[in-house]
């Protein structure tokens, strides 16, 4: 998966959790996680989450569901396309 990021195959990512985050974008430099983050949006599932997400270099582009469900991030992510 971090490769496929790297190569900004992805329109968004999500991350049900900040250990995921950590996970997927602990071992990733600082440089490269901001060039992820200019083309992918990334998409929580809550407010931790994206706590994290911002730590790691997640800015403008990140989308919080409102409730902690899968359905709650579909929808989050379809306003959040509705609005580009």
């Amino acid at each position: 998966m971090r490769r496929d990021l790297l190569s900004g195959r992805f329109d968004a990512a999500a991350f049900t959790s900040s250990s995921t985050v950590e996970a997927v974008l602990g071992a990733i430099s600082p440089a490269a996680r901001r060039k992820i983050f200019k083309g992918t949006r990334a998409l929580s599932i809550g407010p931790l989450t994206s706590k994290t997400l911002r730590a790691h270099g997640a800015g403008r582009g990140l989308v919080e569901a409102r409730g902690a469900t899968v359905e709650s991030m579909v929808d989050a992510l379809e306003k959040a396309w509705a609005q580009r």
